[in-house]
């Protein structure tokens, strides 16, 4: 994709590594196994089904866009999440299917928060950042996106940060070096 060949050793190695990090920080050092998963799957797969969707047409989006060199302005695309979310909320609203919110001033703010931030200002930040800024500086920082959220995510969240979930961060960050290495331009 994009012109890159792969050293797919690598590339597997680094994708199985951060897989297996994410796992850890999720699982906690609780177990899980074939059959748990089966049964989740078993249960309703719709929600599985589309997490794999979301995935791969998020990759898709993101090999196009580089593929195709989008120069203008790329500002309509969080726009694009904040009415989708919208018109999802509203459609859920008119079905009866959202819950009852019993939320104090502060608890509205930070769901509003959680809203605008993650999807429209940072997807419009890290766009500006690659830009504007020195690519291969950004794309080197941007290893640290999973240990700044467990750190940010541990302290909100009253989580204490022990040494396996540090250790999953770390593979995680490894895992994704690794795949950037799997990839020579060429």
């Amino acid at each position: 994709i994009l012109k890159n060949r792969a050293n797919y050793f690598l590339l597997i190695l680094g994708v199985l590594t951060a897989f297996g990090g994410t796992t850890a920080a999720i699982l906690q050092g609780h177990r899980l196994s074939l059959a748990d998963i089966r049964a989740a799957v078993s249960g309703n797969i719709i929600p599985y089904l589309f997490a794999l969707l979301g995935a791969i047409a998020w990759g898709i989006y993101s090999n196009m866009t580089k593929k195709k060199q989008v120069k203008e302005d790329a500002a309509a695309l969080p726009i694009l999440f904040l009415v989708s979310a919208s018109v999802i909320l509203i459609i859920q609203l008119f079905k009866g299917e959202i819950p009852h919110l019993d939320l104090s001033g502060s608890q509205y703010a930070e769901f509003a928060y959680i809203a605008i931030f993650p999807t429209a200002i940072s997807y419009l930040f890290w766009d500006k950042a690659m830009k504007q800024g020195n690519e291969k500086l950004i794309l080197s920082l941007s290893y640290l996106i999973p240990l700044a959220s467990t750190l940010i995510s541990g302290y909100y969240l009253n989580v204490p940060i022990n040494i396996g979930f540090a250790a999953a961060a770390l593979l995680v960050i490894a895992g994704a070096i690794m795949c950037k290495r799997s990839l020579k331009t060429g």
